[in-house]
């Protein structure tokens, strides 16, 4: 919901004015000040700077990226899609390292991991 109504300052959705029912009702500003400034899964003193070819743009989530398991990444080589064969891709997974299809009218990147 925060990502669908924007306000300059994330305590806004509890103010009177421009209180979000959705966030309001659900937790105190408090508690989420609270899980805010607690809750981290990765100490960013050993974040890499942007410039450095070892940079991790997920690096602050990447604990539970490496948990949850398969996501679609970009690379610059193209492979042949698993599913489809016919295809190349530019994408594959980043857990089982397989190349697919992902466009708008086809996403074989899905279709194999959902069966």
């Amino acid at each position: 919901m925060a990502g669908i109504v924007n306000v300059p300052n994330y305590r806004m959705y509890w103010a009177n004015s421009t209180r979000c029912d959705p966030i309001a009702d659900v937790m105190s500003r408090n508690w989420f000040d609270t899980m805010r400034n607690y809750f981290h899964m990765n100490d960013n003193n050993t974040m890499k700077a942007r410039d450095d070819p070892e940079y991790d743009r997920l690096f602050k989530v990447r604990p539970f990226v490496d948990s949850v398991g398969h996501w679609p990444e970009h690379t610059e080589k193209k492979q042949r899609c698993k599913l489809c064969i016919k295809a190349y891709s530019r994408v594959k997974c980043v857990k089982c390292e397989k190349a697919f299809c992902l466009t708008k009218c086809k996403n074989s990147f899905m279709a194999y991991h959902i069966k």
